[in-house]
C-alpha cells in the first residue's frame, strides 16, 4: 500500500541493496481514500526526481484498491 513516495523509493532501494540487475517495475497501490486524495500529489513528487523519471522511462502504472477505497469512503469514491 503506497501512502508517500518513500513508499515507491523503499522499495526501488531494497531491489538495488539486494543486488538486483533487473529490477521490477514498482507499482504503488492507493487504497484508502487518504492515499487517493494524496496520490497525485506524490506521483509528482517522484516525477521531479530525475532519477526516478530515468527509471520509469516514460511509464508509470499505479493500481487502486476499489474494495478498500469502497469500505473508507463509499461506493462511489
Amino acid at each position: 500500500m503506497a501512502t508517500a513516495p518513500s513508499d515507491f523509493l523503499a522499495v526501488e532501494l531494497l531491489q538495488r541493496e539486494c543486488g538486483i540487475t533487473h529490477p521490477l517495475r514498482v507499482v504503488p497501490l492507493f487504497e484508502k481514500l487518504a492515499d487517493l486524495e494524496n496520490a497525485p500529489a506524490s506521483v509528482a513528487r517522484l516525477f521531479s526526481i530525475e532519477w526516478y523519471r530515468n527509471r520509469i522511462n516514460g511509464k508509470q502504472e499505479v493500481m487502486i484498491g476499489y474494495s478498500d477505497s469502497g469500505k473508507d469512503a463509499g461506493r462511489l469514491s
